[in-house]
């Protein structure tokens, strides 16, 4: 019996103090094999993409690694660029693969020149339509791949604005979203302008979330006022199509929900310096930016209500009454006038005093008249 005792003692002690190297030695060894079998023929793309998973979850260096394999698994396809792309869905509408994965391979094919931007926003909806579980499971699934490092900001834009679109995200889970994408940006403070403007730049994200994106940023201390107005610039400069269908987006991004009425108004005025619309169309922006108000703060304050129709009335009594360069002007002591203004009542004083200023006789007037009736 103590012979037994004494063989079996020193065998479970050596079996306490070894694995440790054994296990860095493994990890060596399984990069080595990943590298393999993602350059191999023989397996499909969502075979490797388990494989990275793996890898990732075993230790490697997340941030390092996992754009750098898929950008290997991507460029391992073989075939005609149909073949490829019917790879890339394939791996897109798994079951097996996260979503945070899913969109690193979709920035992969993008960055490969496998994809075009239809076509990214075509695998983004089929990678949200893969979600299993509850919806809040499913948003859960966004949320972790807006926050992971190793995607661009672009790409999570294009995310966001397709989780809106298939019904997993309100405006209120998009500005949400928003946030996380800014914060999830890594680097100096000028890297993380640099991504943001690149954002702006692009065409893939409409005018609607790029106002929602600047405004993320200055309320994230990433842009102060001032380059909030060149980053609006950028936005409105990256409209493409006629003088008309660019007001026409400009008008559709004033009227969503993604923005306040602050970063509206700043909006407005950099189109109208940057030539995309006139005094004209200006106060029409301008109205449609105040009756864009929710409802769901007009129905708590009928004193709202009634600014935002004197206001609407204002606009009116001055169109007849335009010179040039006045809506400018009266644009640009509106937002000197509601600096750091966030009560919406207080903000439409501002516009109110404004147009006054513009066409007191006419404005007066017709509020005399709405009082009499």
């Amino acid at each position: 019996m103590f012979l037994l005792l004494g063989m079996v003692s020193p065998l479970a002690f050596t079996s306490c103090v070894a694995p440790q190297p054994e296990i860095e030695i493994t990890l060596v060894m399984d990069y080595s094999k990943i590298m393999q079998a993602i350059n191999a023929t023989n397996k499909s793309l969502t075979e490797k993409l388990s494989l990275i998973e793996t890898a990732l979850k075993n230790g490697f260096d997340e941030n390092k690694t996992r754009q750098a394999l898929l950008k290997q698994a991507v460029e391992s396809l073989g075939g005609t660029m149909e073949e490829k792309l019917a790879a890339i869905e394939s791996a897109v509408k798994s079951q097996t693969t996260s979503l945070e994965t899913k969109l690193g391979l979709i920035q992969a094919s993008v960055d490969a020149g496998f994809v075009d931007t239809q076509t990214q926003q075509g695998l983004l909806k089929q990678a949200i339509e893969s979600l299993g579980g509850t919806m809040e499971e499913k948003l859960a699934a966004v949320e972790t791949a807006i926050k992971s490092q190793t995607t661009s900001l672009e790409t999570k834009i294009a995310l966001v604005e397709t989780a809106v679109k298939e019904g997993f995200a309100d405006t209120k889970t998009q500005q949400g979203l928003l946030k996380q994408a800014i914060e999830s940006l890594g680097g100096t403070m000028e890297e993380k302008l640099a991504a943001i403007e690149t954002v702006l730049k692009s065409q893939t994200t409409d005018l609607g979330t790029k106002l929602a994106i600047v405004e993320t940023a200055v309320k994230e201390g990433v842009a102060d006022s001032k380059t909030q107005q060149g980053l609006l610039k950028q936005a409105i400069e990256s409209l493409e199509g006629t003088q008309a269908e660019k007001l026409a987006k400009i008008e559709q991004a004033i009227a969503s929900q993604t923005a306040d009425l602050t970063t509206k108004l700043a909006a407005i005025e950099t189109a109208v310096a940057s030539g995309a619309a006139d005094e004209t169309a200006a106060l029409a922006l301008l109205q449609t930016a105040v009756e864009a108000i929710p409802a769901s703060l007009t129905s708590l304050d009928t004193d709202l209500s009634a600014k935002i129709a004197e206001v609407v009335t204002a606009i009116a009594a001055v169109n007849t009454n335009l010179t040039t360069g006045s809506v400018a002007t009266a644009l640009s002591n509106i937002l000197d006038a509601i600096s750091n203004q966030t009560d919406y009542t207080e903000i439409l004083t501002a516009i109110l005093k404004a147009l006054k200023d513009l066409a007191p006789e006419e404005i007066n007037s017709q509020s005399v008249r709405a009082v009499s009736d």
